[in-house]
């Protein structure tokens, strides 16, 4: 059985945006409320994930992969979301 800590950890956060910063410069008409709505939808998803596992009594996602398959799950995830909410950029092929 999952102890109290692993099930609060299925809920995603949301993101803050107090804690991008505003001062950053940006290429080809990203903004922070772009990269904002990108990391939303990631922990969005990766709540999604955990709480379907957690159903099945498995791991969240990020306790079984290894770090850099975790880190490439999240910078895909990142390309991919990001031209949705920015027009001006594309995944490069």
């Amino acid at each position: 059985m999952m102890n109290e800590r692993e099930i609060q950890a299925c809920t995603p956060v949301a993101v803050n945006p107090a804690y991008l910063n505003p001062d950053c410069v940006l290429p080809y008409g990203l903004t922070i409320g772009h990269v904002h709505q990108a990391m939303s939808d990631f922990t969005e998803f990766l709540g999604f994930i955990n709480q379907q596992l957690r159903t099945k009594q498995i791991p969240r996602l990020e306790s079984f992969l290894m770090p850099a398959n975790f880190s490439s799950i999240v910078g895909e995830f990142m390309t991919m979301s990001i031209p949705k909410y920015c027009p001006g950029l594309v995944k490069n092929q």
